[in-house]
């Protein structure tokens, strides 16, 4: 199903039911990742309303805080759902994304740290936390996670943030590999023009 699909099928949802938080959360989801934040931040904010202080609410608010360039507060929204949700992977990487973003490498690092505790197996994942543990001199774990990142890449599994993989030392066969996986998630997510 589209984007586009998903968005009209929300909508259709919510007019039938208002109060579905839920698909409130799914909406600002579909909507932030259509690029169009506005209405992904109306979205966020009505699910705030039905529950306030939700850790997915405030985590879609901390995006829209993110994708219009509001570091600090992107940052603080992420840190409150983090607190109000520990256990949750998604959020956790959000904000080591937004702390990076902030200029706070250590608070990013810890991010990136806790979000691959609780989601070992994610390529994505290994790489922000290694790629960020290097530029700290952190070196634990590194040689497991660089073969951890270099094996999912080698195998065309999960998508790695090509930035991430600059810090290993991979040939340019690899690099490109990398980059490519990444390029094809990035055009799949993608609604296609009209003709």
């Amino acid at each position: 199903m589209s984007a586009w699909q998903q968005r009209q099928q929300l909508q259709q949802a919510l007019a039938r039911q208002p109060g579905d938080f839920i698909a409130w959360v799914m909406l600002a989801d579909v909507e932030l990742e259509a690029g169009d934040i506005a209405a992904g931040e109306q979205a966020a904010r009505r699910a705030l309303q039905l529950r306030p202080n939700h850790p997915e609410a405030l985590a879609r608010l901390g995006r829209v805080a993110w994708m219009v360039g509001a570091h600090a507060d992107a940052a603080r929204l992420l840190g409150q759902a983090s607190a109000l949700a520990p256990e949750h992977p998604g959020i956790a990487l959000w904000l080591g994304h937004a702390l990076e973003d902030a200029d706070d490498a250590e608070g990013a690092a810890a991010a990136y740290r806790r979000a691959h505790t609780l989601l070992p197996g994610e390529p994505y994942i290994a790489a922000q936390r290694l790629a960020w543990q290097r530029r700290l001199c952190d070196w634990q774990d590194v040689d497991a996670l660089a073969t951890q990142v270099r094996a999912a890449v080698a195998a065309g599994q999960g998508v790695v943030e090509p930035f991430a993989f600059l810090s290993e030392d991979a040939s340019a066969a690899e690099q490109l590999a990398c980059a490519r996986m990444r390029a094809a998630a990035v055009a799949a997510a993608v609604r296609p023009l009209p003709a």
